[in-house]
């Protein structure tokens, strides 16, 4: 299993009134943001739903054999209950992701959006990112490290907000807010695993 993390898609849309579709039955709420209207045919808007319980996606064998990294985007119904339904592909990445993104998303929960105050079903899209480095990176760490549970969560949380950033990695290891975390030999022995990666990094290949 490969560590990931997941963020809401704010959809920005605006108020407007009920629409019912063609089986009867009320489109989903959307929701509002910078006085956007809705499209002809979409529901009114309501508050965003915020994740309550969030399941990790597995890390196919298939992606980890071939190195593939990215996000999956899926676009899904909130219901008034908390629970999600709707769930599709907006953007894939194959090799068995997009399907374990949905099988994750589909365990999620929420706190509903609202609409008036009353929870409504509401339609979002989230992202499910799959990256291997940040789970190679920990578990490295973990071994020469020696870090306890509370210094993995922590770190782990760094890793998980710098892949939802375009800066590489390293910038994460050597910022400032991971040194405080780490004891005087945890971190000479980070900058010694740091440098073994640069001088790997500037060996030509064979």
């Amino acid at each position: 299993m490969k560590t990931h993390i997941a963020a809401v898609t704010i959809l920005s849309l605006a108020l407007a009134g009920t629409v019912v579709s063609q089986d009867g039955n009320p489109k989903p709420y959307l929701v509002c943001r910078n006085g956007q209207t809705p499209g002809p045919g979409q529901g009114p808007c309501a508050t965003p739903p915020r994740i309550s319980v969030q399941i990790k996606a597995k890390y196919t064998d298939e992606a980890q054999r071939n190195s593939i990294e990215g996000r999956v985007v899926l676009s899904l119904v909130v219901g008034a209950d908390g629970k999600t339904s709707e769930v599709n592909v907006v953007r894939g990445l194959g090799y068995g992701l997009d399907q374990a993104a949905i099988d994750a998303v589909q365990q999620w929960r929420f706190l509903p959006g609202t609409f008036q105050g009353e929870p409504v079903p509401v339609e979002i899209n989230v992202t499910v990112n799959f990256q291997k480095l940040a789970t190679e990176l920990m578990q490295i760490m973990t071994k020469e490290l020696n870090l306890t549970d509370d210094q993995q969560q922590k770190i782990k949380a760094l890793l998980e907000e710098e892949m939802q950033q375009t800066d590489p990695m390293r910038q994460t290891l050597t910022d400032k807010r991971i040194w405080p975390i780490l004891n005087a030999d945890q971190q000479q022995k980070l900058r010694e695993m740091l440098s073994r990666v640069d001088k790997r990094s500037q060996t030509p290949p064979q």
